[in-house]
């Protein structure tokens, strides 16, 4: 059986190839393994969170940042509002991001800036009247708005 010159290239980028990820591997084996191996399910300690004492305070900043040096998250996007200047007596409308929906009828829970709640609790002053599949509806001072997810 002969080798075409088309097939010694491809070996030659396939061994490239193999041999990199191999190098790559053996310098970061601990990143690599450590995330499967650190923290055994038996280890875990869940602990449940009271949420009616919660102060309600997005930071964007920690979300955008990992603390082991992997960069900025490519699936999280603040979105960004151009202002105009506004008076001192404007009251300025804090920025729903709905981030992902768990729809389970009446155990449904919705992310909305990096908080998770559920049917009638409250978040940046609105309270989640309704959940379904693709959309919340929250209620603040008698207005009604309904957030979609995609939506900004």
């Amino acid at each position: 059986m002969q080798i075409t010159k088309e097939q010694k290239r491809l070996l030659m980028v396939l061994s490239a190839v193999v041999l990199f990820a191999v190098i790559d591997f053996t310098i970061n084996s601990d990143q690599y393994l450590g995330y499967y191996f650190n923290d055994s399910p038996a280890s875990v300690n869940v602990n449940k969170v009271d949420r009616s004492k919660e102060i309600v305070t997005p930071k964007y900043v920690s979300i955008l940042n990992y603390k082991k040096g992997w960069g900025k998250d490519p699936f999280f996007d603040v979105p960004v509002k151009k202002t105009k200047k506004r008076s001192a007596t404007q009251k300025v409308e804090p920025i729903l991001l709905l981030q992902a929906i768990s729809y389970s009828g009446e155990n449904s829970v919705v992310m909305i800036n990096n908080m998770t709640v559920r049917a009638g609790e409250d978040i940046e002053g609105y309270r989640v009247l309704k959940i379904e599949p693709q959309k919340v509806t929250l209620i603040k001072d008698g207005i009604i708005k309904t957030i979609t997810l995609g939506q900004f």
